[in-house]
């Protein structure tokens, strides 16, 4: 009797709209968020294409749980500050445990959207800060100093200025405080260390990376309008006019893919950018440009190589300069440049043995740096 009462409500339930009573992803659907920060409108344009990571339900938990432990007040110490940022850290491992598995996918974007959820949430002068270069784009919050009466935020290409006193740089994939130099290397964008991105310009990156979803499920003519999108709320944003040449370049519209990519690397001078133009102009039959962008390609990864942090780093590299020798190698044999391109084949064989073989890959790393 008691079961068939049981099954009698929940069929009422339904009935009255509470479909989702036993779908969890019906309920995540229905789901209104108690929150506005500029991190829910992204994941709110994530939601019209996929489901958002972290969901708006659990993006609300995590400011609904900050206010626990994050007691607003006019300034914090160092050791406030630190401990705050590791308190943040713990709850996303703890509501998240599959998340660190992103971290050759986007998992610097993800937690740092959280973290700057949190801060506006609580009142904290979080701001993100986005590094252009290699080997991907890397997001990071700066926690800015409300109490230096000025309107600026941070000068990274000075670190004794007194607009920087009481700012600190929060790792977000290891809720860890790291000083301006630790950013300087990676980025190849004309900001050293970063570019501090408003609300408005973190906006721009949901309706990039929405783009990139679009491409994905080949619907390049709505792509095309998320890059313009996120190109007219924050128009030095590198990746918006790459994504766009991304869609060109599907759509097999060659010369205005170019003319995206040539405005992104105006911006930024990113190996990715001059691969993927070059392989435009070969589409055009433009070999020589294409030779030279590829070069320039060459070009930055030879320069990264030469800073490489350890033989990790230095094969991954390799591993890119070997698919834009293969690329030039190829272009100069169209343009019948045989004795180049048998310089490029060389040049191959001598790589291919270092990524072959672990043993040569530590000992080449150790005699580059003696």
């Amino acid at each position: 009797m008691i079961g068939k009462k049981l099954i009698a409500g929940l069929s009422i339930l339904a009935f009255l709209g509470f479909a989702s009573f036993n779908n969890p992803a019906k309920a995540q659907e229905n789901y209104k968020p108690k929150y506005d920060t500029p991190s829910h409108k992204v994941l709110l344009m994530e939601k019209s294409i996929k489901t958002p990571y972290p969901t708006l339900k659990t993006l609300d938990n995590f400011l609904d749980n900050s206010k626990t432990y994050i007691h607003q007040k006019e300034d914090y110490t160092l050791k406030e500050k630190e401990a705050i940022v590791e308190k943040i850290y713990v709850d996303i491992l703890k509501k998240l445990p599959g998340i660190t598995k992103r971290i050759t996918k986007d998992l610097c974007y993800r937690t740092s959207l959280i973290y700057y959820a949190i801060g506006k949430e609580n009142n904290l002068e979080f701001f993100p800060v986005i590094v252009e270069g290699y080997p991907d784009k890397h997001v990071y919050i700066l926690w800015n100093n409300k109490n230096d009466n000025t309107q600026k935020k941070h000068n990274f290409s000075d670190s004794t200025d007194i607009i920087n006193k009481g700012d600190v740089n929060i790792e977000t994939i290891l809720g860890q405080l790291r000083p301006d130099e630790y950013y300087f290397q990676d980025s190849t964008s004309k900001e050293k260390g970063g570019r501090i991105l408003n609300e408005t310009q973190f906006i721009s990156i949901g309706h990039w990376q929405r783009a990139i979803e679009f491409i994905k499920k080949e619907q390049y003519n709505k792509a095309l309008e998320d890059c313009n999108k996120a190109i007219e709320l924050d128009s030095n944003s590198t990746q918006a006019y790459q994504v766009k040449g991304e869609s060109w370049k599907k759509l097999e519209e060659y010369e205005k893919a170019i003319n995206e990519y040539t405005k992104a690397l105006e911006l930024n001078p990113e190996h990715q950018i001059y691969h993927a133009r070059g392989w435009s102009w070969g589409k055009l039959e433009e070999f020589e440009k294409k030779k030279e962008d590829y070069t320039s390609a060459l070009e930055l990864i030879w320069k990264r190589k030469e800073n490489a942090k350890d033989s990790t780093e230095l094969i991954s590299l390799i591993k890119i300069e070997k698919r834009y020798l293969v690329g030039r190698y190829l272009t100069f044999e169209k343009m019948g440049n045989f004795e180049d391109a048998e310089k490029d084949r060389e040049k191959l064989k001598e790589l291919q043995k270092i990524t072959l073989d672990p043993e040569i890959q530590n000992l080449y790393y150790f005699l580059r740096n003696q």
